[in-house]
């Protein structure tokens, strides 16, 4: 009786977060960098950034949570699109 092992694919993803107070309101940007695990050989890094104008500064929180929520929409799209790509 032949004993067939099957590939179990599992990855490691880590992230850097970053907010910036610019001239005209907020800037996010998220890096993440995905790697085969557990060897943590790194095969992509995903970049976004969005920008937001705040033309009043007393709106600047409520302008901050909607950059954020954008950029980490735009990176969990990405992020899953690679990994989904590397399953097949």
């Amino acid at each position: 009786m032949a004993v067939v092992r099957q590939r179990r694919l599992a990855f490691y993803a880590a992230g850097q977060l970053s907010l910036r107070k610019t001239d005209k309101g907020v800037e996010a940007e998220v890096k993440v960098v995905l790697a085969d695990w557990p060897s943590k050989k790194m095969f992509r890094t995903e970049i976004s950034k969005a920008p937001v104008d705040v033309p009043n500064p007393a709106k600047i929180d409520q302008k901050v949570s909607e950059v954020m929520e954008g950029v980490i929409e735009h990176i969990q799209a990405n992020v899953v699109k690679t990994l989904e790509g590397k399953v097949k």
